[in-house]
């Protein structure tokens, strides 16, 4: 099943370290990111960018804004900026308007193929050299500013498949 974080406010860049299977469900419309409705065209997903998504970030290096600059098969910190900042639940790994919280799919069933680890909520852009800093090990970093929140996502064993 997703993940789905509630009524987040303010957020205007997610970092979430992600690893995405080559095989996905049958269905196109699996989501990495969905912050829909309180926040239109915020979804960032194999079918669609929303125009609310400006720049993507892989690794701290800019990529063009489509799902076919997500690397496959690997670790990568994917890096999200949004044109203005929104408030909203935020679904990740998700089916189309599926709510996770409520009606959770099963597994090869609709919702995206995916390991998730570290998610960050930001009120600001981050600058690439912030970006390392995430990827190198945040807990190096001193400096928290603009941080909304953290979820560390490291209750299991990193098995687990979304």
């Amino acid at each position: 099943q997703g993940l789905k974080l509630v009524q987040v406010d303010g957020v205007l860049s997610v970092s979430v370290w992600v690893w995405l299977y080559r095989t996905q469900p049958r269905s196109s419309n699996v989501y990495l990111l969905d912050a829909r409705p309180g926040a239109p065209d915020s979804q960032f997903s194999k079918q669609a960018v929303g125009v609310r998504w400006q720049r993507l970030f892989v690794d701290g290096t800019e990529v063009p804004l489509e799902w076919s600059s997500l690397p496959t098969e690997q670790w990568a910190l994917v890096h999200l900026e949004a044109t203005q900042a929104f408030s909203d639940d935020i679904n990740f790994c998700s089916d189309v308007n599926l709510d996770v919280s409520v009606q959770p799919a099963p597994l090869g069933n609709g919702n995206l193929k995916a390991k998730l680890s570290m998610v960050y909520l930001w009120d600001r852009h981050l600058a690439v050299s912030e970006q390392l800093k995430v990827k190198q090990g945040f807990d190096l970093w001193p400096y928290r500013g603009g941080l909304l929140a953290y979820y560390p996502l490291d209750e299991g064993n990193g098995r687990a498949v979304f």
